[in-house]
């Protein structure tokens, strides 16, 4: 009777050891980040890597520009993430508006480059990476709903 439940144990770890390594084979540890990049060409990665380098000098440029009560502000742990944007907002010169209104603008052609040469296949794939990520989000206990606009 002991010997069954021995035999029984062995083939049941068997089993859910097998079953572990069909899942790991199926579901890659590869993120879907990654996948995206991977099925992107030559052009559109050095796009993307222009684009980060771009946004990263703007960024330098903007942090340069802030007077040390502004950085203070961003700093002060009592407030919250919302309050830091409002006040700072409040507190921006002209020259900051400048910069940081170029930077939207340069962003924004930047993306329509980058769309415009897409495939049709990189943008559903895309498409498909980006909605399988808002269920996950949408599923894990803990969170707040989406907002509406990533609801859709």
């Amino acid at each position: 009777m002991q010997y069954r439940y021995k035999i029984l144990t062995a083939i049941l770890w068997i089993i859910s050891v097998s079953a572990g390594f069909t899942y790991a084979q199926v579901h890659p540890g590869i993120s879907k980040r990654e996948q995206i990049k991977a099925n992107l060409t030559a052009e559109q990665k050095s796009l993307l890597e222009a684009n980060r380098s771009s946004i990263a000098e703007t960024r330098k440029a903007f942090k340069a520009s802030l007077s040390k009560e502004q950085i203070e502000m961003l700093e002060n742990s009592a407030l919250s993430i919302e309050q830091k944007r409002a006040n700072l907002k409040a507190t921006l010169n002209a020259q900051q508006k400048h910069i940081l209104g170029e930077n939207q603008q340069m962003r924004l052609m930047q993306r329509q480059q980058f769309r415009s040469t897409l495939t049709m296949q990189q943008k559903q794939f895309m498409k498909k990476a980006y909605f399988n990520r808002m269920e996950t989000l949408d599923t894990r206990p803990g969170l707040k709903r989406l907002p509406r606009r990533l609801r859709r």
